[in-house]
């Protein structure tokens, strides 16, 4: 296994694979780009394609490509791998059943689930009435269909679980845990009996659950219209985007992402050629969803019911995106009451509404005041207590000074009376840190200390390491840069940074990688030796203070400052 891990790492270029999720710039030898980790404005996210490993100088995580992979998708080390192996056509040695973990189990049972329905839906005389339904009734066509997995469950009890229980023979108690069987009165029962079925997948493509909406035969019952998978190790419905495995690439593409209420709508839009599409459960944008969407767009369009602008959770789920800097717009719907209805009666109607979308601030204040009326004394203190809020999630200063003026504008009051309210209901709320912020550690270090690891950090990245040794001599006092100065004396000739770093003991790796990818601020290469000879010549000046301090008789010491005078002049010219 470690061979085909080395084999893997050897096959894959971490630039190329933190590229897909992080727009990066190249910087000298290195590359640059906003840190997928925290919240920051300024770029502090360094790839370097040398020794094949990240580093961000706001937050400080760091590490290889598989690292990179555990940190961003939440995988262990294992998916990880698998992840890149993948990628790189590396074929992983195959694992027994029993060595397996419970992720992998479950992801399987989700997909034979899926594939059982699918075959149900096409091949059986039981799928007539799914099919039906969802050929007939939505307008959905055979290529669809397949494009999406759809499936149907029958209305017979436990199918599914018996093909799976006799043919497949897998524990019963794995069917629950993945979610698709149930046990009631000492029995098991498929969850989605009686519904057509809509395999739910992670952005790599893996059914990690399904949802179902009931036959219209049993529509009327006492039954849920629409069900979901609950829960499990490989499900979190708050961190889910339903389609986001077909929509990522021309959401990457357009840099916008439509977001719809549902399967159906999407699946509606992607049929008629609107591919740029995710669902979402609910009215509300979750921290992990927009997580997601955010490393592909840059604007998100809500294709959604008008109503969630008074939905608390929808209103939170602004602020999240807020925070991860992506432009909000919404889509006007107009008469029709969901996107699904609008592109099956006017698909250019619809396209031109995408284009005419309107931004969220404008769209929620027209929307709270177009709900009353303006004329009754009352409403001005209902539209205060709504909008109030919703001003106070702008954390743009000059963005919440325009739309204070536009409310103000509207409601016919002053200006500083909306401003008023605002400040004192942001004083109110207890202000918690941002959702993609994370406290940074400072530490703090001598002027002999900064120094020495600028020298360092320029001998490094210009391979300026002989002359480097030559004019320091023994004047490197800290400990972790001594240490790392020997171990470039004992290097010799021919310096290459990655076999350097190669050779270090572990407790030097890490800091020495820190300091070549980090990024120096000169233009060219010239302007760092200038820096370099001021830099050492300045750690000379250090040195004779601290040796003057020191001093053993008057003899010493003036002899001692007789150097320094002779350095002051040099430095001066």
């Amino acid at each position: 296994m470690v061979d085909q891990v080395q084999e893997v790492k050897e096959k894959t270029d971490i630039v190329d694979v933190v590229g897909e999720f992080v727009e990066l710039k190249k910087a000298g030898r290195h590359f640059r780009g906003l840190c997928p980790f925290h919240h920051e404005k300024s770029p502090s996210f360094m790839v370097s394609p040398e020794l094949q490993i990240y580093k961000c100088f706001g937050c400080g995580e760091s590490g290889d490509v598989i690292a990179f992979l555990m940190k961003y998708e939440g995988l262990d080390f294992g998916e990880a791998l698998a992840v890149l192996a993948e990628k790189a056509g590396v074929e992983l040695k195959r694992v027994s059943r029993l060595s397996r973990t419970e992720k992998e189990e479950l992801i399987e049972i989700n997909e034979l689930v899926a594939r059982f329905y699918h075959f149900i839906l096409l091949k059986h005389p039981l799928g007539k009435e799914g099919l039906e339904y969802l050929s007939q009734r939505r307008g959905i066509s055979l290529q669809t269909i397949e494009e999406f997995d759809l499936g149907c469950s029958p209305e017979s009890g436990n199918l599914m679980f018996n093909y799976l229980t006799q043919k497949k023979k897998i524990d019963p108690k794995l069917l629950e845990k993945a979610g698709v069987v149930v046990h009631v009165r000492g029995r098991w029962w498929d969850r989605f009996r009686g519904r057509v079925v809509f395999p739910i997948k992670d952005y790599r493509g893996r059914v990690i659950a399904l949802a179902g909406r009931i036959m219209p035969k049993l529509e009327g019952r006492d039954l849920a219209k629409y069900i979901n998978s609950p829960e499990t190790l490989v499900y979190k419905k708050s961190a889910s985007l339903y389609g986001i495995d077909r929509a990522k690439e021309m959401i990457r593409e357009t840099k916008e992402a439509i977001i719809v209420e549902g399967e159906i709508d999407l699946i509606s839009l992607w049929q008629a050629g609107i591919k740029n599409v995710v669902a979402i459960k609910g009215t509300a944008l979750t921290e992990e969803q927009v997580r997601l969407v955010s490393r592909f767009a840059k604007t998100v369009l809500f294709c959604l019911d008008s109503d969630f602008a008074g939905d608390n959770a929808a209103i939170r789920g602004l602020k999240i995106a807020q925070q991860a800097e992506i432009e909000l717009k919404v889509v006007n719907l107009g008469s029709f009451k969901d996107p699904d209805e609008f592109v099956r009666q006017d698909l250019e109607g619809f396209r031109l509404a995408l284009k005419s979308a309107i931004g969220i601030w404008d769209f929620l204040i027209e929307m709270v005041i177009g709900r009353h009326d303006l004329s009754d004394s009352g409403s001005r203190a209902k539209i205060s207590r709504e909008l109030v809020p919703i001003l106070a999630l702008i954390t743009d200063g000059i963005l919440r000074a325009h739309f204070v003026k536009k409310v103000a504008e509207k409601l016919d009051v002053p200006e500083e009376a909306v401003n008023e309210e605002v400040e004192k209901y942001l004083k109110g709320v207890v202000k918690k840190t941002e959702v993609f912020s994370r406290p940074v550690k400072i530490v703090k270090k001598d002027t002999r200390e900064l120094v020495e690891e600028r020298i360092l950090a320029i001998a490094l990245q210009t391979g300026e390491i002989k002359k480097v040794l030559d004019l320091t001599g023994e004047m490197i006092k800290t400990g972790f840069i001594g240490k790392v100065f020997e171990e470039m004396k004992r290097l010799g000739d021919g310096f290459e940074i990655g076999r350097f770093v190669d050779t270090l003991p572990g407790e030097l790796k890490d800091r020495v990688a820190g300091l070549f990818i980090e990024e120096l601020g000169a233009e060219e290469e010239g302007d760092l030796m200038k820096e370099l000879e001021k830099l050492i010549l300045r750690l000379r000046m250090i040195d004779l203070k601290e040796r003057m301090a020191s001093a053993l008789d008057d003899v010493e010491f003036v002899k001692l400052s007789k150097e320094r005078v002779a350095l002051e002049k040099k430095t001066a010219t």
